[in-house]
């Protein structure tokens, strides 16, 4: 059977109800049981290819408008990943529970896996090769550090390791002070802590008029670990005072007391006057 359909001549096959040769339609074409287009079907809400690829080739942007601030991907109907809207901010979210999320790249000619968020360990992230940053600082959270851990142990011979983590660094200023009458800080003392080793930096002059109170310098800015054995190690530079003062010992762990080569505690009378420049290196308890 053959007619026109507006101005286009087609054919009718009144066997199996096709229609032979283009159809131009100038309104609203409504199929209330769907659309089959070659190996397409579209029906409802869903788009479905039967068999090959998917290609969308557009000549501007393709724009994915979901007002449900979801866009979900699947594989086999099974959910294994989504972009949503939450706040203005946009996440990326894997679905299965303790499956990573990787970028991958090509370098050289091979696939490399850049950067693994792995979710079983909580997200932690996996760089292949280093990172450089531009701008800005690493932070690490109050209680964290750089874990050495995983590199070859370099032990001497008979050490036993008792931790691999460094979890501070701090730089700053402390104000010494004496036990008995006000030393004149002739100079800004400062402090540096790497880990539990913090060296102090101090300048010093003792009053003119002391009693004869042990030479205790206080104000530590850590507490040191141990307040009977020496806490550390002093160098003495430009001192002005008796010949053998030589160290110094611990008095209790937020002071040290200066001490000559025989062990025996120097006094405030000595110093009296006295300049004291020092750098002093000591462990604090924690």
């Amino acid at each position: 059977m053959a007619g026109y359909i507006g101005n286009k001549a087609v054919g009718l096959n009144v066997t199996t109800g096709d229609i032979l040769g283009d159809v131009g339609v100038g309104g609203v074409v409504t199929a209330n049981a769907g659309v089959v287009v070659d190996n397409f079907t579209l029906d409802g809400t869903t788009l479905a290819l039967s068999s090959g690829n998917l290609t969308l080739d557009v000549a501007g942007n393709i724009i994915l408008d979901a007002d449900g601030a979801e866009i979900i991907l699947q594989d086999g109907g099974s959910n294994f990943g989504r972009f949503f809207n939450s706040g203005q901010n946009l996440f990326i979210n894997n679905q299965t529970a303790d499956k990573d999320i990787t970028f991958q790249g090509v370098s050289g000619g091979a696939d490399i896996n850049a950067l693994t968020l792995d979710m079983s360990a909580g997200g932690r992230a996996i760089l292949n090769n280093g990172l450089t940053l531009t701008d800005g600082n690493i932070v690490l959270a109050a209680g964290h550090g750089i874990d050495f851990a995983a590199q070859t142990a370099t032990s001497a011979g008979g050490a036993s390791v008792t931790s691999e983590l460094l979890d501070h660094y701090e730089e700053g200023t402390w104000t010494p002070t004496i036990v008995a009458g006000t030393a004149s800080v002739n100079n800004t003392a400062t402090y540096t802590k790497i880990g539990r080793l913090v060296t102090l930096q101090l300048d010093i002059t003792y009053p003119s008029q002391t009693n004869n109170n042990d030479a205790d310098v206080e104000g530590l800015p850590f507490v040191s670990a141990n307040n009977v054995a020496e806490p550390g190690a002093a160098v003495f530079s430009n001192l002005h005072a008796s010949n053998n003062l030589v160290g110094f010992n611990a008095k209790n762990n937020t002071r040290f007391r200066l001490q000559d080569g025989g062990g025996t505690s120097t006094t405030l009378t000595a110093m009296a006057g006295k300049v004291l420049r020092a750098t002093v290196t000591y462990i604090t308890a924690t």
